[in-house]
């Protein structure tokens, strides 16, 4: 394992707290699914995260906008 300042860059950077995940009953939510290629998140496999949207590189034009939407919505 290096020391030293080549140490630095192995360090895991303390975590955000900004994702945030759209909810599933709103308009921005099914936009999002209606996309060609999305689907819901799915990390366990068989237990998809029916609030978590996956985007495909192609939709990246819309990706700020769906972000915004989850960020202004209440936790």
């Amino acid at each position: 394992m290096p020391e030293g300042p080549e140490r630095q860059g192995l360090r895991r950077s303390p975590r955000r707290r900004t994702r945030r995940p759209l909810h599933r009953d709103s308009p921005e939510h099914a936009e999002a699914l209606a996309v060609t290629g999305a689907h819901l998140f799915d990390r366990m496999g068989g237990r998809p995260m029916k609030d978590w949207a996956c985007l495909p590189l192609a939709a990246s034009a819309r990706r700020l906008t769906l972000a915004e939407a989850a960020r202004e919505q209440p936790r």
